[in-house]
This record gives structure tokens, sequence and C-alpha cells, in this order.
């Protein structure tokens, strides 16, 4: 797989599909362009059978500034509700982050504000070193905020935290950001590529069909009573019994041995 524009690099290896944005001279700012790219490059990556995981990360030292600034203003002679269908559709690639079924990761170092930092949330998981700092932004700019960071926030810290974030527009530091939820993991600036490698490695070999419905239940659990998370537990639990992939890696934990599943 070959990226097919310079402002975002693509690579497969190993299983797993590496995503780079490549804008460091603009702190990896995000063009409209740059949208169209991301989501079709995850589709494609989502329906690819030899792509287990998939790592987003930025070029340089950070990780994204958002959207680009600089075309913010430029609306030329379109409507309102034009340009609400138009960012509607960019903002695909924030369901595409976080709703196919393979685990997505945020690789993360240096700044990842406003958009960027809602690229970062929608992931699965985020794994940063120490210079990683996250900061909404939109306040500054006269905004709200978009892609999914009113939904993600909230969630993951809490309403009342997601407030303070929001209001005071503060950057949040790499500790911090570990401690609030916001970062998984923070390792050494050295180790940060490997560690994201491993955590990657583990999940592209593990089995598909249950790494793709437990993202589903999860998804889904905050919208439905405990009886409709049971039901669909039990469905698609029983469903995976039917998998080659629970197959083998019972024959494994059997025999004591890993299961491994074959990716280029």
């Amino acid at each position: 797989m070959e990226s097919k524009s310079e402002q975002l690099l693509v690579r497969q290896r190993d299983g797993i599909g590496w995503i780079l944005l490549n804008r460091p001279m603009k702190r990896n700012a995000i063009t409209h362009e740059m949208y169209e790219s991301l989501y079709l490059t995850l589709l494609e990556m989502e329906r690819n059978t030899d792509i287990g995981c998939v790592v987003l990360s930025g070029n340089g030292t950070e990780f994204c500034a958002g959207g680009d600034v600089g075309g913010m203003s430029k609306s030329g002679d379109t409507s309102c509700a034009e340009r609400i269908d138009a960012m509607r559709k960019r903002t695909r690639v924030i369901e595409r982050l976080h709703l196919m079924d393979k685990p997505t990761i945020a690789m993360m170092k240096g700044n990842s504000v406003g958009a960027g930092m809602s690229l970062a949330l929608a992931c699965d998981l985020r794994i940063g070193d120490a210079t990683t700092k996250m900061r909404t932004g939109f306040l500054s700019l006269g905004l709200s905020g978009d892609y999914g960071i009113h939904y993600f926030l909230p969630r993951i810290v809490g309403e009342a935290k997601a407030r303070e974030i929001f209001l005071l527009s503060r950057t949040i530091a790499a500790p911090e950001a570990l401690a609030l939820g916001l970062l998984n993991q923070m390792v050494n600036d050295d180790m940060l590529e490997e560690q994201v490698i491993h955590i990657a490695s583990t999940l592209a070999c593990a089995p598909q069909p249950a790494l793709g419905f437990i993202k589903q239940n999860l998804s889904q659990s905050s919208s439905m009573t405990l009886s409709e998370m049971l039901d669909i537990e039990c469905e698609r639990h029983i469903e995976c019994t039917e998998s080659q992939d629970h197959t083998a890696a019972v024959h494994a934990f059997l025999k004591k041995k890993t299961v491994k599943r074959n990716l280029s």
C-alpha cells in the first residue's frame, strides 16, 4: 500500500497500517484535502484483511496542530448550509477511526490541538511520551469545536473536567493527560515507536472477530439497557465461537502456545 498524497504518508508492515500526517513545517495542520485522503485510506485499511491494527501519527516533532487556520476563512460564495454539509463529510474520518472493527492507535508526540486532539481521542488507544501536550484550542479562534471532541472528552474525563478543559482552553501536559485517561501510556521519548509497534503487533495478531465485537459492544453500551447489552453480548459471543480465530485460539491455549495470525 503506497501513499497517494505527499501530505499523507501510508505504509503497511507486519499486519500494521501506518498513517503519517506529513506537514511538519505546518505542525501537521490538516487541510480539507488531507481529510479526504485520510478517510479513503482508513476505508482501504478497514477492508484490507492483511491489516489488523491502524496507527496514526505525525511527521516531525508534533502530532497535529488541528485544522489549517489559513484556510478557515476561505468560504468563497458557498452558503452556510453547503459549508455544514462539506464539514460533516470531512468528519467521517472520526467515525472510521472510532468505529472500524480494527483497533486504532494514536502515536503522540508534541502538541495535539483542536481537531488534532479530536483525531487522537477518536482512536482506541493513545500512546505518548514526555513531550505530548493536548489543548482544545477552539475558543482562542472564536470557535465552539468539532470533529467529535464534545463526544469523546466528557466520556473520557467526565463532564465537569471536560467543561474546565474546554472553557479554560489550557495546555494539558503528558503526566496530567495520563492521569485523566487522555493518554493510555506515557513512555520514554526514545521508546515511543518501539512500544507502539509492540502493542500494535499484539493487536494485529489477535482474533479479529472478537476485537471487532468488543469495539462494537463498547461503542453501543452507553445507549443500551442492561438487558439489551446482555442480548447482544450473547449473540456476538456465540458468533465468535464459529470463527477460525476462536478455534485456533482454543487449540493454542490447550497446547500452552501463542496463536498468531499470518499477516503481511
